[in-house]
């Protein structure tokens, strides 16, 4: 199948450019080379994280792969596992600690990839490590480029370069390529196999249900078995293609819903019986009953979605408990998802959120619906368009269904979870964008002044009127939260980098600036509480809220965009504070600034 797509006739040219794309992408998702997101961010983001994997790594190394039954490597000193792995001595102490949240599938994969390397060449760790990353950036890059081929065939060349332009200067996509914890691919890959199959029986009218389910199955399977996170989106992403064939193919609609729950369903099995190799593979580390260990899985499971105040465990993350659903899903549609200002220098207007895209899905999806007095073209691919516009809003469901069901993780994760705006809706959304100014591009032959005007000056109306709502609506939003901070503050001071550092009546320290574009938000904040006599934590030398910026960007809205403003609150325990420490540094390196402040 993936011959007849993909290789049909062999071309000189093409070959070229597909190893000149998968050049590009490598040296974007493996080492930032065009400088597409903050470096700093880049080469931090996640290393707690990605450290579990590095852990398994090195157990593999010392007591064989499947030492442990498998379980990633947890470590209190996170930036001291690298060096335990480049120097073969395995774990803390060489003791254990398993990471019991999932089956560790993405660290015994690599375990498996860096045994390989081991046996072929003798190289240093180090070196087998850097041959990991970038072997997992170009499994990304290959299912990219297959996915815009297949994009290419259906839509055009426009749609196939918005579609990869999308993803190659995605910020958050980015800086999750290269992460081995994350291992990205497995999340693009139901999706990525569900659009592979229909696209050929659309064309071919072909079709093999048995490989397609056993590859469904195969993909959730493995997606579930490197963590549960996002498995919502993995699992609705797969059925989104389905959107799209059914409308443009004129499928009866139990075909449509024989699809759905075919793909869903498969998904689910697969997800499930990941679920019950978990439990056994608890049981076995922990020593404990079936039952114990799926009671400990419900219980984990449910303090990631929805948890009462005070049963977490996690002081940070209490604010979850009292969130509500809507203002969850709020914060990751303002969240910024590029900064252009980054990329090409604009000095204004240089922000992009998951507000602008659904504003341009929505201009977009009134351009289909426009009659062949404006465009011939449009009237011509109005099915297949159509179909394109209700797959991407069916697309939207992807991400918000995370952010619904794992409310608390959505909460907690606003420096992670943004990237789930890209699996698939953004993507989607960019080749719908392609689609349709190409069919306004081949309009350019009837060429029409009289009707050109009129089409221009009513998209101008309508792209102003969107904007005016949405400045109005973040200018409000914005000086709503400041002047409430304001009123409840308690003491205030000014830090060198430009922040005001505000505490509040109810325990909430707030950093705010006026000029964000100036500040390094991708490096770490520490924030250090001394507590007074008599004070909760006492007898503590201080009391440490170290945190990452939410979005690791210029905060969100166009209004605070323009202005350059940025502002963030941090909850603290209750208590007088003596003295307070605050500023940013490098995980490996010395700080970057540092303000200490003595409250009076």
């Amino acid at each position: 199948m993936t011959k007849i797509i993909f290789f049909k006739k062999f071309n000189v040219g093409k070959f070229i450019l597909f190893l000149l794309l998968l050049f590009l992408f490598f040296l974007n998702y493996r080492y930032n080379f065009f400088n597409l997101t903050n470096a700093s961010w880049f080469s931090n983001f996640q290393k707690s994280s990605e450290s579990l994997v590095i852990g398994r790594l090195t157990q593999s190394y010392n007591h064989g792969i499947w030492s442990y039954s498998g379980a990633l490597d947890k470590i209190n000193n996170f930036s001291d596992i690298y060096t335990k792995y480049e120097n073969f001595i395995g774990g803390e102490n060489n003791k254990f600690i398993p990471y019991l949240s999932q089956i560790g599938g993405q660290g015994i994969f690599f375990s498996y990839v860096d045994k390989f390397l081991y046996s072929i060449v003798l190289l240093h760790p180090q070196q087998r490590l850097d041959l990991i990353y970038s072997f997992a950036v170009i499994l990304l890059a290959l299912l990219f480029i297959a996915l815009s081929r297949v994009y290419a065939l259906e839509f055009g060349l426009l749609s196939s370069f918005a579609f990869l332009m999308c993803l190659f200067c995605s910020p958050w996509v980015t800086i999750m390529a290269r992460n081995l914890y994350w291992f990205p691919v497995v999340l693009y890959l139901p999706f990525f196999i569900s659009s592979l199959f229909l696209h050929f029986e659309s064309y071919y009218n072909k079709k093999n249900l048995l490989l397609f389910g056993s590859l469904i199955f195969l993909a959730v399977f493995i997606k579930s078995s490197a963590g549960y996170e996002y498995i919502s989106s993995v699992l609705l992403s797969s059925i989104v293609p389905v959107v799209y064939y059914s409308i443009k193919d004129k499928w009866p609609w139990h075909k449509t819903l024989y699809y759905m729950i075919f793909i869903g369903g498969l998904g689910l099995l697969s997800f499930l019986l990941v679920n019950v190799i978990h439990i056994y593979q608890d049981s076995v580390i922990s020593n404990i009953s079936w039952k114990d260990s799926l009671y400990q899985r419900i219980s984990h499971a449910g303090s990631r979605m929805y948890a009462k105040p005070g049963t977490l465990g996690i002081p940070s993350w209490e604010g979850a408990t009292t969130a509500t659903t809507m203002s969850v899903i709020a914060r990751y549609f303002s969240i910024e998802l590029y900064n252009f200002n980054d990329i090409i220098g604009l000095k204004y207007f240089n922000s992009v959120n998951a507000d602008v895209i659904i504003a341009l899905l929505v201009i977009f999806t009134a351009l289909s619906l426009i009659s062949e007095q404006y465009s011939k073209n449009i009237t011509r691919n109005r099915r297949k368009i159509l179909a394109l516009v209700a797959t991407c809003w069916f697309s939207l469901l992807s991400p918000i269904s995370w952010f619904t069901l794992a409310k608390v993780h959505s909460w907690a994760h606003t420096h992670i979870n943004p990237f789930l705006w890209f699996l698939p809706f953004t993507p989607l959304v960019a080749t719908l964008i392609g689609f349709v100014v190409s069919c306004f591009y081949k309009d350019l032959k009837n060429f029409n002044p009289k009707v050109a005007f009129k089409f221009i000056v009513s998209i101008c109306v309508f792209s102003f009127a969107v904007f005016v709502g949405d400045f109005i609506q973040e200018r409000n939003g914005f000086i709503k939260i400041y002047n409430d901070i304001a009123t409840k503050k308690e003491w205030a001071f000014n830090t060198p980098v430009g922040f005001d550092v505000v505490k509040t009546r109810d325990n909430n320290v707030v950093l705010y600036s006026k000029n964000c574009r100036k500040i390094e938000l991708g490096t770490r904040f520490f924030l250090h509480l001394y507590p007074s006599a008599g004070a909760e934590g006492k007898g503590k030398e201080f009391i440490n809220k170290d945190f990452n910026w939410p979005n690791n960007s210029i905060s969100s809205g166009v209004y605070s965009v323009i202005t350059g403003k940025c502002i963030f609150s941090i909850s603290i325990p209750e208590g007088v504070l003596a003295k307070v420490v605050i500023g940013q540094y490098l995980p490996s390196g010395p700080r970057v600034w540092v303000k200490t402040y003595h409250v009076n």
